[in-house]
């Protein structure tokens, strides 16, 4: 395979004649083009990484510019101190007549030196500052220019994989004209979007499905020209191949003006196969649910099988390899008009605009250009008049509300994702985002929106069986891989099926909180990191005094207490005595954490009513195991 590259533009000194000068052509390996947008790929991955890094020195210099400001303070009074020792050395001399004790002397000389080294090096702090300031400034300013680069090489990289719509439809010339004699028909190809550019490897692998298509829109979509006399239609039948890029997706249309499929056909063929149950009537289907049958694999409703099409192979085909690419396939039909085939790909482009959501514990992206609108939580409730609910202190959740005049099921965007357990779920929602759904326009509920970005999305291979709502992941700056969901793929439906469905298991899916009370920087850190990695969230303090303003403020939501016993202002057995006494913490998990191991500190603490006692150091394994036997179910 080869792709073509943007045509050079050549100087008056090498064509003076400009008009008759043909653009310079370069045949490249599609496989390099390949390798090339992968490491850009990489490289706007690793952009990702040095712009939270230039955030993270920003933020440092924030906090060393804090910190200089607390220690101006220290310093004026270190000036002072010194003016005054100064004061007094020399009064001393002066009373002395030049003699000196040398101990006196020294002492004097070495604190001296002291003071006047330690505001040099605020000095100096201060200076440094300024320069981590002008660095972090010129570096955000390099990044964006790097960034700048990156997307326009990124951009004439993917231009040169693009080929117009034309050349991949003239394909199927020469087949029309086949089944014209073969089936007896008279059709002509009609391709709109000519022009359209599109990813030459998502045409290739649109061959087959498409070829499907035509044989079975030939071979039975079709009249012959006599039937089309007798209906008043023009003797040749016209097939239609329609390109159109729409945001991330391209969009191919296949369609004719044939006799259309007959719905009744279709409906009786599921029942007889066993697809659909004979006690649902036809009148209760919706089209769209008849309309999908003839997806199924094996499904015909051909009265013959011919050596065009009839073995019920083809559209099962179609939209097995239409999900293979990540896209839909749609179909629509009227009796006597014909039918459509719109089929739906995410374009080979994995530079994409996304919407960063949270959900739950969870970052979602969506790609931007499928929401339509996006709207506060506040605001719905408003429109809908929900009123607060003064138990739980939280609006309800309407199934449905009014967008642009239409009625939308609105749905936790949670519960669209296959849970097994919906019932464990809290919802409690910030936002609702109006999306491009399979049909229709659709309504979730997130948490919140975190940020909006251009990010490489990184599609999975096979290894692993993802389902087809999503599109692949995008990797953060910070590491974390992030799903991206395609809206097209979720089913509100059959999420609400799920979630009414009874459940023999429903297991309570919290988030546990932890209280920290340590004095010591580097101790509670280290115990951040290691029950932050173990799911729990973290509360830490530094004294007693600063865990019991958490405790009244959270209001009940602490679930463990993990304290020093020496700290300042309120020590940990006074904590321990403090949480025991109180009518709502007494029956809270205390565990004390301490370098005092002797048997009277240990004896002290249980009498206090302490649940365990760790010396410290203390390992992730024991630490996290007591914490596993003490935490209430």
């Amino acid at each position: 395979e080869t792709a073509s590259a943007p045509p050079a533009t050549p100087t008056p000194a090498q064509h003076p004649n400009k008009a008759s000068a043909a653009p310079a052509q370069l045949r490249v390996p599609l496989q390099r083009i390949d390798r090339m947008g992968s490491a850009i790929g990489e490289l706007l991955t690793s952009h990702e990484r040095l712009t939270l890094q230039q955030q993270q020195l920003r933020q440092a210099s924030q906090n060393l510019k804090r910190l200089v400001e607390q220690v101006k303070p220290v310093r004026d009074e270190v000036q002072t101190f010194y003016d005054r020792m100064s004061t007094v050395s020399t009064s001393q001399q002066d009373g002395e007549e030049g003699e000196f004790d040398a101990l006196e002397m020294d002492r004097y000389t070495t604190l001296h030196s002291s003071l006047q080294t330690f505001e040099e090096l605020i000095t100096q702090v201060q200076e440094t500052r300024v320069d981590i300031d002008l660095v972090s400034r010129e570096l955000a300013s390099d990044l964006n220019q790097v960034r700048r680069d990156l997307d326009r090489l990124y951009n004439d990289v993917n231009a040169s994989r693009l080929v117009p719509f034309k050349t991949f439809a003239q394909r199927f010339l020469p087949q029309v004209k086949r089944l014209n004699q073969r089936c007896g028909k008279a059709a002509e190809l009609v391709v709109r979007g000519e022009n359209v550019l599109i990813d030459k490897v998502v045409l290739e692998q649109l061959q087959t499905p498409l070829t499907h298509l035509l044989n079975n829109s030939m071979d039975h979509g079709l009249e012959t020209p006599e039937e089309r006399a007798a209906v008043d239609k023009s003797p040749t039948a016209q097939v239609r191949l329609q390109a159109q890029t729409e945001g991330s997706e391209v969009v191919i249309t296949f369609g004719d003006d044939g006799r259309g499929i007959d719905l009744g056909k279709v409906y009786q063929k599921a029942v007889d196969r066993g697809i659909c149950p004979p006690e649902i009537p036809m009148t209760r289907l919706r089209r769209e649910d008849i309309l999908d049958f003839i997806f199924q694999s094996g499904f015909s409703t051909a009265a013959a099988v011919s050596d065009v099409s009839g073995r019920g192979v083809g559209l099962d085909v179609v939209r097995t390899q239409v999900r293979m690419l990540r896209g839909s396939v749609e179909v629509d039909t009227l009796p006597g008009r014909g039918t459509t085939f719109t089929i739906r790909l995410p374009s080979s482009m994995s530079l994409l605009s996304l919407l960063l959501c949270q959900v739950q514990q969870q970052l979602v992206a969506i790609p931007a250009d499928t929401i339509l609108d996006v709207i506060p939580f506040e605001d719905v409730a408003y429109r809908e008049g929900l009123q607060l609910n003064e138990e739980t202190g939280k609006t309800p959740l309407p199934s449905s509300m009014t967008w642009r005049d239409r009625v939308l099921s609105l749905s936790p965007a949670i519960h669209l994702l296959p849970y097994s357990d919906l019932s464990a779920l809290s919802v409690d929602p910030r936002v609702v985002l109006i999306l491009k759904g399979p049909s229709a326009p659709l309504a979730v509920a997130i948490d919140g929106i975190v940020d909006e970005r251009q990010l490489i999305v990184k599609p999975f291979d096979d290894t692993v069986v993802v389902p087809p709502y999503v599109a692949g992941c995008t990797i953060l700056g910070t590491g974390e891989a992030v799903p991206v969901i395609l809206p097209r793929f979720l089913n509100p439906k059959a999420a609400r099926e799920r979630s009414a469905a009874p459940t023999t298991r429903s297991p309570k899916v919290q988030t546990r909180t932890i209280l920290i009370a340590e004095d010591s920087t580097g101790a509670r850190r280290s115990l951040e990191r290691i029950l932050t990695h173990a799911g729990f969230v973290v509360v830490a303090c530094r004294e007693g005094q600063e865990a019991l303003r958490e405790l009244e403020r959270r209001q009940g939501a602490i679930d463990f207490v993990i304290s020093d016993v020496e700290m300042p202002v309120l020590n940990g057995f006074d904590l321990l005595a403090k949480i025991r006494s109180h009518s709502s913490w007494y029956a809270l998990p205390v565990v004390m954490l301490t370098s005092r191991t002797g048997d009277r500190h240990r004896q002290k603490a249980m009498s206090l009513g302490a649940n365990d006692y760790l010396g410290k150091p203390v390992t992730p394994t024991e630490l996290l195991a007591c914490i596993s036997d003490l935490m209430p179910d």
